[in-house]
Formats: structure tokens, C-alpha cells, sequence
């Protein structure tokens, strides 16, 4: 796969999995219409009982519920930082997808179609928060770099908890 750069040239891309049909992760190319291309690689899938604002969203018991790491490459221009969650059946058959399958997989397109059950609501809250290396899943992270953070919880049905994710993107001038 190729990639142009206006100015730079032609490159051959590193980036395998393109995410398709991206709802929550979209910069504009400088015509102010089209859009960057994504390039998302699970770095962690581990289930955990870490607690936070996806708990109350996913009706998180005492069950550990999965958590997806991601790195999202946006055009090589910059890499933000993806933590997804979910619960029950929807973990469990998360889980049971080879890591490899998920690189670059629009996890809102596979569970709708395993569940059978469409998206109907987003809700998004977004905040600007201080970096940490959690945040960025990089070991050495400036403290005062701010990152924008966007909670996503998507729900099907009006009231089925599908999925709660969190994104961290760092500053930049494309919209």
C-alpha cells in the first residue's frame, strides 16, 4: 500500500488495516472534506475489574470486564490512544477473536453484527485532561502535554450497554 504526501512523495505505507467506517475517530484531510485514513493495532486485551466511568455504563459487577488497548495511527502525522470496554457476552466474544483479526477491525461494525443488534445511541463527553502514560500507552510522557479525551458509550436498543470506549488524542491542528 502507498501513500502521498503532497510535497513529500510517495511512501510504502507500514499500515496493514485501515479502520473502515470510523464514527468516532475522524480528521479532515486539508481539503476540509475527506478524511485521514486510521490505522488502529491492539497493543493489550486483558480482562480486569478496574473501575471507572464505564462501570456504572456496562452495569460492571464483580465480573472483570474486557479491556482493548489500542494505538491508532491517524496519516503518520500523530498516534492517539484507544481504551475500549465491554461486558458479558459481548466480552467473552470479543475475547475469543485472535488479536491479529482485530488490527485495524471497527469493533462498533463487529459486535453490532455478532449481537444482531445495531448501534441506535452515542453519547460523547470531551474533555481536555493532562497527559500520563496511561493515557498514551508511551513509558516517558511529558506532564504538561494536554490530550483531548473523548468517553464514548454506544447503546443498542435504547437501553443495551454495548460498548464503552475511551480515546486520547494529542494536540493537533486538523479538525
Amino acid at each position: 500500500v502507498l501513500s502521498r504526501r503532497q510535497g513529500s512523495g510517495t511512501f510504502v505505507s507500514h499500515h496493514s488495516s485501515r479502520i473502515s467506517e470510523p464514527w468516532h475517530f475522524q480528521f479532515l484531510e486539508d481539503d476540509g472534506v475527506s478524511v485521514l485514513p486510521a490505522y488502529p493495532k491492539v497493543v493489550a486485551r486483558e480482562r480486569t475489574t478496574q473501575r471507572g466511568p464505564w462501570s456504572r455504563f456496562l452495569r460492571q459487577g464483580r465480573t472483570p470486564i474486557l479491556r482493548i488497548d489500542r494505538t491508532i495511527n491517524v496519516n503518520d502525522e500523530f498516534s492517539a490512544f484507544s481504551r475500549f470496554f465491554v461486558a458479558g457476552a459481548n466480552a467473552d466474544f470479543m475475547e475469543a477473536i485472535p488479536i491479529g483479526e482485530l488490527h485495524g477491525a471497527n469493533f462498533r461494525i463487529i459486535l453490532s453484527e455478532a449481537s444482531r443488534l445495531p448501534v441506535t445511541r452515542i453519547d460523547h463527553n470531551v474533555s481536555v485532561i493532562q497527559a500520563n502514560s496511561a493515557h498514551t500507552n508511551r513509558p516517558n510522557v511529558d506532564k504538561r502535554e494536554l490530550l483531548l479525551r473523548v468517553e464514548i458509550s454506544a447503546t443498542a436498543g435504547g437501553s443495551i450497554p454495548m460498548y464503552f470506549q475511551e480515546l486520547f488524542v494529542p494536540r493537533t491542528d486538523r479538525k
